[in-house]
């Protein structure tokens, strides 16, 4: 069976998606494939998002911020959906996780937020195990 491929998305691509894309890759690597995009990119990655995640021994570098046109949205089995947009026109399933953006706002936000999606990203991870040893992708 193939690796589960995993889209998170969020508005600039730039916090939120960044931070769950760098959790499944840091804990799942060698089992999921770990995308992220975002609605309306930013083209860059503020400095909050990335000391967050280096607090928790995670390593942003390679990562940039990018659009749903820069991916093929297909390809993927399940788009985790952050940026409060409707994404219900893409051609594979979407379930959406309610998470406040923390762009542009202090950096204890940006931590509640960071542990918040570290939080969904485990349940998903372990979800996903679930399913795996039953023979059945994620919904």
């Amino acid at each position: 069976m193939s690796q589960p491929r995993l889209l998170f998305v969020c508005l600039g691509n730039a916090c939120r998606s960044q931070m769950a894309e760098a959790f499944v890759r840091h804990r799942a690597a060698e089992a999921v494939v770990a995308a992220s995009a975002g609605v309306w990119p930013l083209g860059k990655i503020p400095q909050k998002t990335v000391k967050v995640m280096r607090e928790k021994g995670i390593s942003l570098e390679g990562h940039k911020s990018k659009g749903l046109d820069a991916l093929d949205v297909g390809a993927f089995d399940l788009v985790l959906n952050m940026s409060g947009v409707r994404l219900d026109k893409l051609p594979v399933t979407v379930r959406t996780w309610t998470v406040q953006d923390p762009y542009g706002d202090n950096i204890k936000l940006y931590r509640q937020v960071r542990d918040e999606i570290e939080k969904k990203v485990s349940e998903l991870l372990d979800e996903m195990l679930v399913s795996a040893e039953n023979g059945m992708q994620p919904k």
